[in-house]
């Protein structure tokens, strides 16, 4: 074999081995899972209630570009970001006024990925103690891997978190 031909060939392997490597690693791991983020923050349970359940003005505090509202009954929305868009819907036979708040992602057939979050508002002292529950499922085991160990299933959670607590200290 001349010098290019084992270049050429050592490149390639160097490239297919950690794809292969993160596809076994993400195989091995389960296809769904479930996180559980809580938060104190420092406003009463009513406005963070409201926050949370105003997903049409949540533009106005979470790194989103717009919210694009489909419907009210069910309460549906798309969520234009950084990342794309993602449209939701309610599950309102799961609601709780003042207290659950469950949505899950609505075009999961275009996804490699989806699942619902659980909103829980419950009092907290003088304030508020958000919890969010993640059951989500991601199909290739490549981006399972990558969520588990790189980025965290937990870190979108956190990230809203991080927002609400923000805005709600405003």
């Amino acid at each position: 074999m001349k010098f290019a031909g084992r270049v050429a060939l050592a490149v390639l392997a160097l490239i297919t081995l950690p794809l292969c490597a993160l596809w076994i690693a993400g195989a091995a791991l389960p296809r769904e899972h479930t996180v559980r983020v809580t938060r104190a923050v420092a406003a009463p349970p009513e406005r963070a209630w409201t926050a949370i359940t105003d997903v049409e003005h949540a533009s106005a505090w979470r790194h989103l570009d717009r919210v694009e509202l489909l419907s009210r009954a069910p309460l549906r929305w798309r969520e234009h970001g950084e990342d794309g868009e993602l449209a939701f819907i309610e599950d309102a036979a799961a609601r709780e006024e003042g207290r659950r708040f469950v949505a899950r992602i609505d075009d999961t057939e275009e996804r490699a990925f989806g699942g619902s979050w659980t909103y829980l508002v419950e009092a907290e002292g003088e304030g508020a103690r958000v919890t969010i529950i993640e059951e989500g499922w991601i199909e290739p085991a490549i981006f399972r891997t990558l969520a588990r160990w790189v980025w965290g299933h937990e870190a979108s959670a956190r990230a809203y978190l991080d927002a609400l607590e923000a805005h709600l200290s405003e």
